[in-house]
């Protein structure tokens, strides 16, 4: 039965596309046959809207494999299962609003509780308690570590056992905050507090040598504490332990918190060892020092994703963020991994792995190089888009081209689970389910993504500053002037982090009507008009986009989207499926709009009910200008106004250089599709689709067929002209539109005159109809007295004239 049920999805989803809309269902129980099919299942289908939207539980406006498979087997059984699982489905829904109502009434305890005692001085020279010493981590011992830098991703896995340790160190040893010296809850880690108090210490693990300090009479065990006056931090920069004098003069000390500095790096920082001061450390060596990845495993892993963020944010937070994005990409075990930079860099040597005069040499370049993506992890004030080293590496993703970019955060609105954009539409998901997900992103974050500059970032270290615009300079295209290199380079890739974000925050706007002030405080700035933030972007050459089941759209989002197409695109899908505000009005914007560069045009105009021939004439001849248009796929299946008219009108609109094609018309007066392709009802290539409309596989009556001159010569582009006359001297006598389903006395007339009209471009060899702008009159319908200038248009491209 499982297996029925999955064949029947795969019906049910008509175009493909990973769920079934309204249109879709509701069509395929037009089938006496199904209806059927599903009584002998013990499926009750009397009524089909009603089935789908007891399917549809989440109310997302579309079923999903699981929706589907899982809600029929609920069903199964006689009338009284439905009625249950109706009432289901009421139930769940008062039991979601009271958990939100509870949600918003309830206090946290860790707030009720947050500064209800006064934490003694004394915690900050603490013995670490007995969890702090044991080996949470078992490993193959290796003396060689992992020698490669990028090669040190964590696996998920390993990021769930640092939660595991962070929470439990925290809560037994009462960490406070660095900055602040307030206590610390384990939702409040950053990882400069897990570094300080736990990879810093673990990672030093034959000690720190500290140089150049004048003490005398030191034993083993004393506590070595070391400060910068200068510093706002409430802790000590580092704390130790004294494990031995050496011979030569230095120290050898157990690393216990933080990280022991020179007096380069932090002059003026003193070390006192049992309250006695000892000067400032010249130089410090930590031999045996590892990463902490080489702390948790010696095996080398090299990245899938490499993680953009910053150390501020919380550690829970973002293993939350990396645990949402495995399950959304369905990655398996072996392929969680993630280059995250605390983890993976040696930190008591740095200066080996990115204090390097070239950045590609660096770590972070290199674990760049090795990964399929990045996921740039947001906190609630998009810290990252104000850190140098981040905007770099925002930089070089948006940059090239085979990285792919993804954004979490996770919401400071009670809810735990992270939010993850993507530019794709991930495995098993529709492009509604997509949406959908977006839509839960905070605005203000995707208000930051449209107005911050990479060039604003800041970093501690000025020269690393400088190395990153010196590598941005570089960065630009050759012909660039030299002066200019650095600020092209930047401004294409603010430009495509900006339409990023548009493309994002698009559906969202058109709900709230803030797709040209999307800040919505009615001053336009930069930033605010998504069409602006979309059509600037001149690098961008791929776009997919949905509006599907987004009732709100109307014939001025169709506008408005259009303008913003960027100038430069081969490749664009939009799909407006279900958006039943749409009329042919809207579809008549597409005029003068599509780039001239497209090579592959996906359209979708499923279930745009209000959408008949009117609209499709316009935008074939929206399609004939188009002269490097080598894939085509047009949808217009469910629209009940539409006839074989509009079929003939795409077919005529096609230029010789079309390769492939799509053309899906069930659910309209046409009722079939017309593709190329390998399979069943698949024309071979879209020649031998042309030729099918043309006649030969039965559309066109056996006397037309044979009466057709051969192609290209000048009596085939008469006989056509004349038939698109026919066509519209009886237009006024035939149903409305081309009713080819529907006969009357001159539907056989109509019927050939529409195809042959269609075939034109076909039987003349060239495109003539767009060349002639013939295409404007050959669509004003009832226009007789443009006949002639049809005719003439015809007569000329054939180099022949036509009998008065």
């Amino acid at each position: 039965i499982v297996a029925r049920l999955h064949t029947m999805f795969d019906e049910l989803d008509y175009n493909e596309n990973n769920d079934i809309g309204l249109n879709e269902f509701l069509f395929w129980f037009e089938d006496a046959r199904n209806v059927a099919r599903c009584n002998h299942m013990g499926l009750d289908v009397s009524d089909p809207r009603g089935l789908f939207e007891l399917l549809d539980a989440s109310h997302r406006k579309v079923l999903q494999r699981e929706d589907f498979v899982l809600g029929c087997l609920r069903l199964m059984g006689n009338a009284k299962s439905t009625t249950i699982a109706k009432l289901q489905v009421k139930l769940e829904q008062v039991m979601q609003d009271l958990d939100r109502v509870t949600a918003a009434v309830a206090k946290p305890a860790s707030q009720d509780q947050s500064g209800a005692s006064d934490r003694s001085t004394g915690v900050a020279q603490r013995e670490l308690s007995e969890s702090r010493r044991r080996m949470y981590y078992t490993r193959e011992s290796s003396s060689q570590g992992i020698a490669r830098a990028e090669e040190r991703a964590m696996t998920l896995a390993e990021l769930r056992e640092v939660r595991r340790v962070m929470v439990d160190e925290c809560t037994e040893e009462k960490w406070t905050n660095i900055l602040t010296g307030s206590e610390l809850q384990p939702e409040e880690v950053t990882l400069h507090d897990f570094n300080y108090y736990h990879i810093s210490p673990e990672t030093c693990t034959q000690g720190c040598i500290l140089r150049g300090l004048a003490c005398e009479a030191v034993a083993a065990g004393q506590q070595v504490v070391q400060r910068d006056p200068r510093s706002h931090l409430q802790r000590p920069m580092a704390r130790g332990e004294v494990l031995e004098w050496l011979d030569d003069g230095a120290l050898k000390v157990k690393l216990l918190e933080g990280r022991f500095v020179d007096n380069q790096i932090a002059p003026g920082a003193t070390v006192v060892i049992d309250a006695r001061a000892c000067g400032e450390i010249s130089s410090v060596d930590s031999p045996g020092a590892v990463s902490y990845k080489e702390i948790v495993s010696a095996e080398p892993t090299v990245p899938k994703w490499y993680t953009c963020h910053w150390w501020g944010e919380s550690v829970l937070d973002f293993i939350n963020c990396c645990e949402q994005h495995t399950k959304l990409h369905q990655l398996q075990e072996r392929d969680s991994r993630y280059w995250i930079c605390g983890y993976a860099n040696r930190q008591h040597s740095l200066h080996e792995e990115i204090n390097t005069s070239c950045l590609k040499e660096t770590s972070f370049y290199k674990a760049m190089q090795l990964a399929e993506g990045v996921l740039l992890i947001l906190d609630s004030e998009a810290t990252p888009f104000t850190r140098m080293w981040c905007c770099f590496e925002i930089y070089k993703t948006v940059t090239t081209d085979r990285l792919r970019l993804n954004i979490a955060t996770v919401p400071k609105d009670g809810s735990e689970e992270a939010i993850v954009l993507s530019q794709e539409t991930l495995k098993g998901e529709s492009d509604r389910t997509k949406n959908v997900r977006h839509s839960k992103f905070p605005h203000q974050l995707l208000m930051a993504g449209l107005t911050r500059r990479l060039e604003d970032g800041d970093c501690s270290v000025r020269a690393d500053c400088e190395r990153i615009r010196g590598y941005i300079a570089r960065d630009a295209p050759q012909d660039v002037d030299q002066d200019a290199r650095e600020a092209v380079a930047l401004l294409r890739a603010n430009q495509s982090l900006r339409s990023y974000f548009a493309l994002v925050a698009w559906p969202f706007a058109i709900q709230y009507d803030l797709v040209r002030d999307f800040d919505g405080d009615g001053d336009i700035m930069e930033g605010d008009d998504l069409i602006h933030c979309l059509r600037d972007d001149e690098t961008r050459t791929t776009l997919r986009f949905s509006l599907a089941h987004f009732e709100e759209v109307e014939n001025a989002d169709v506008r408005d989207l259009l303008d913003g197409l960027p100038p430069h695109l081969l490749d664009l899908n939009i799909s407006f499926e279900a958006c039943i505000g749409i009329t042919n009005v809207g579809i008549k914007n597409f005029k003068d709009k599509l780039p001239r560069s497209l090579l592959s045009l996906h359209l979708s105009f499923m279930g745009c009910n209000q959408v008949s021939d009117e609209g499709i004439f316009a935008l074939a001849a929206e399609i004939a200008e188009l002269q490097y248009l080598s894939d085509l796929d047009l949808d217009c299946s469910m629209c009940p106004d539409i006839t074989f008219a509009s079929v003939a009108a795409i077919v005529g609109s096609m230029r010789p250089g079309l390769e492939k094609c799509c053309l899906r018309f069930r659910g309209t007066g046409v009722g079939r599709d017309f593709k190329t392709g390998i399979g069943k009802d698949c024309f071979k290539n879209v020649k031998e689709l042309q030729a099918a409309v043309l006649g030969s596989s039965g559309l066109l009556p056996d006397s037309l067929s044979k009466s057709l001159p051969s192609k290209g010569s000048a009596a085939a582009v008469v006989a056509v002209a004349a038939a698109a006359a026919a066509l519209l001297l009886s237009w006024g006598s035939a149903a409305e539109g081309v009713a080819l389903q529907q006969p009357s006395p001159s539907a056989p007339l109509v019927r050939a005159a529409v195809v042959a009209a269609a075939a034109a471009p076909l039987v003349a060899g060239r495109p003539w109809l767009p060349a002639e702008g013939a295409h404007q009159l050959l669509w004003r319908l009832g226009a007789a007295a443009m006949v002639a200038d049809l005719l003439a248009a015809a007569a000329a491209a054939a180099g022949t004239r036509v009998p008065a």
